[in-house]
């Protein structure tokens, strides 16, 4: 869950950060932002936006996961930690 959350946060920032790279390499060759130009905040969100859920689609459509898999969340047993996992269902 927490791999999902990375990575749609992850591509939500994309399109923010090829726009400042964009920033910097302007100002590096010298040329000056104009006043009228402003940072496409709407453009910036959208596409974000988009990425961000076509990357959580592609996650859940593209990489395996078993629906009726039940698991056992770990357990302190016995002074010990008993590890989690899948638990075998009986036909």
């Amino acid at each position: 869950m927490l791999t999902r959350i990375f990575v749609a946060l992850l591509l939500f920032l994309i399109p923010f950060l090829l726009y400042l790279g964009y920033i910097k390499l302007k100002r590096r060759a010298g040329d000056t932002l104009d006043s009228e130009e402003i940072t496409p905040w709407l453009m910036l969100i959208t596409a974000g936006l988009v990425l961000a859920t076509a990357g959580v689609i592609a996650i859940g459509v593209f990489f395996d996961h078993d629906a009726g898999v039940v698991l056992r969340p770990p357990a302190f047993v016995d002074g010990e930690i008993v590890p989690g996992g899948p638990v075998e269902q009986p036909e």
